[in-house]
């Protein structure tokens, strides 16, 4: 397509270096030819006077007669080619009038005189209607290029008018994206960085703790108490990278509802501030007790973020804020007071705020800013009331190509009955031959998908689709993620045991309902 638009335009280029060559050439060829119109007309002029004068002259008059002609036979041999008839037929009649002067009563040379001029008058009257014929034609051509001046003239006009109008804003409006853009990405930038140092602290604490662990049961040194402790810094750590692994996929469709602590992120925003300045801004907060907005917790502090971070950064240069929350109904209301912006500043926050159920408005009160964020307000689901039923024991089909997953999870889920297989084809001819309860199958392995798995088990057994419950690791292709909607659950990695329980517990007690 680029291609396409670079080749229309030098086209369009050459047609318009053609178009002006041309008209330049109409000009000067108009130029040209009315100089000898009006040349022409002056030498006709002239010879009309001399053959009046060679008509009547007498004896005394004809030397002027002679002087005047000879001045007109030497502008024609200037102006014409020097063999041309028309200045010989002149310099003819000279020689005549040079005779005449010697016999002025010779009627029959005088009249020979006449004779010549005439057909010298009659030949400059042709080539002067030639000459204003061609002119015309050339006359035609200029009317065409004066036309065309003012279709440029108004294309050029409708040119300016779409720009203004059309590509103007649509620029602005580029620009504004680009700039949104580059927000992301420098929150991206931040958020990586953060998630470096939020997982790099437990995971260190969490492989050096179990190395010791390790180290200590081999060498039976200290006692079953100690080894429990290393245990509980070890599952704590682990525990704090596995939050922060969920943080990250919260504005991701993981089948629960996001919430956000509002004052959470507020104090993340004003962190990313002060950072961000250099400096602790002047902040003055009014704050009461809110309750939990129905978005991702990483979308509402990106979002402070953002409005905070409206106009140019100013490195040491502190600058007042003011932020105000409150619990309105079904909705959480915080104001920010910034300084002044540009009135389209926060136009990308306010679309991205409307597609999540927010949205976004701008009062203008001196020579500050008020921004209100109006969030969506979390209402808890009530939990359903159940009667409670002996769990019993399950069968279940446990599908993952990595090794530990299998180990330690069918660990957990004793005394469960747990078949596990690593083979994507292998899972399913035992899932289509057996008689499993649940099917927990993890969603990217190497041969075949989990997908892939559902639809080859349904596709022969259509009631093993609502025992299905696939794990996953957080990052899911868009045509995966539209084919994991027709999955009846899924469970996110990395999973506690007590998660897991509470999951297959579940299970448990929808079968033990079914059975009675």
């Amino acid at each position: 397509m680029r291609r396409s638009s670079i080749a229309l335009t030098s086209t369009f280029a050459v047609l318009v270096l053609a178009f002006s060559a041309w008209c330049a050439s109409v000009l000067v060829d108009v130029s040209r030819l009315r100089d000898e119109v009006e040349r022409r007309v002056a030498w006709l002029g002239e010879l009309q006077e001399i053959q009046a004068e060679v008509a009547g002259a007498t004896a005394a008059a004809l030397p002027d007669a002679e002087a005047r002609l000879h001045a007109l036979d030497l502008d024609l041999l200037d102006q014409r080619a020097s063999s041309d008839a028309l200045s010989h037929q002149v310099a003819m009649a000279i020689v005549e009038v040079r005779a005449l002067r010697a016999r002025p009563e010779d009627a029959a040379r005088r009249a020979s005189i006449g004779d010549a001029l005439s057909r010298s008058v009659a030949e400059l009257r042709r080539e002067n209607g030639a000459l204003s014929a061609e002119l015309g034609s050339r006359w035609t051509a200029l009317r065409f290029i004066a036309l065309s001046a003012i279709a440029m003239s108004t294309g050029l006009l409708a040119l300016l008018g779409h720009s203004l109008l059309v590509v103007s804003p649509r620029l602005r409006r580029d620009a504004i994206r680009l700039e949104q853009l580059s927000l992301s990405l420098e929150e991206t930038t931040r958020t990586a960085r953060g998630v470096g140092h939020e997982l790099g602290g437990p995971l260190t604490s969490a492989l050096t703790t179990l190395q010791l662990l390790r180290d200590d049961m081999r060498g039976a040194t200290t006692s079953r108490d100690e080894h429990v402790r290393l245990l509980e810094e070890a599952i704590s750590a682990l525990s704090r990278a596995a939050g922060t692994v969920q943080d990250l996929r919260a504005s991701s469709d993981s089948g629960e509802e996001p919430t956000a602590d509002v004052h959470a992120a507020l104090d993340d925003a004003l962190a990313a501030t002060r950072f961000r300045e250099g400096s602790p801004s002047r902040v003055t907060i009014d704050a009461e007790q809110v309750g939990l907005a129905a978005l991702p917790q990483p979308v509402v502090r990106r979002l402070f973020a953002q409005i905070l971070g409206v106009g140019p950064a100013r490195r040491g240069a502190a600058r007042p804020i003011a932020v105000r929350t409150r619990q309105e109904q079904a909705l959480i209301s915080v104001e920010f007071g910034v300084p002044t912006a540009d009135a389209d500043a926060f136009a990308g926050v306010s679309r991205a705020l409307a597609v999540l159920g927010g949205s976004l408005s701008v009062r203008r009160e001196a020579d500050t800013d008020v921004v209100r964020v109006e969030l969506p307000h979390h209402r808890p689901v009530a939990p359903r009331r159940t009667t409670l039923v002996e769990p019993r024991p399950l069968r279940i089909l446990l599908v993952d190509d990595d090794p530990g997953v299998l180990s330690s999870v069918t660990r957990v889920l004793l005394p469960h009955q747990v078949t596990t297989s690593s083979d994507p084809d292998h899972a399913i001819e035992l899932a289509i031959a057996g008689d499993f309860q649940l099917v927990l199958c993890d969603m990217m392995m190497p041969r075949k998908t989990g997908i892939e798995v559902f639809d080859a088990v349904t596709a022969v057994r259509p009631e093993m689709a609502a025992r299905f419950v696939f794990m996953s690791g957080g990052s899911i292709e868009p045509e995966a993620a539209a084919a994991l909607e027709r999955a009846p659950a899924r469970i996110d990695k990395p999973f506690g045991a007590a998660e897991l329980r509470r999951l297959v517990a579940r299970y448990g007690d929808d079968a033990a309902e079914a059975s009675r």
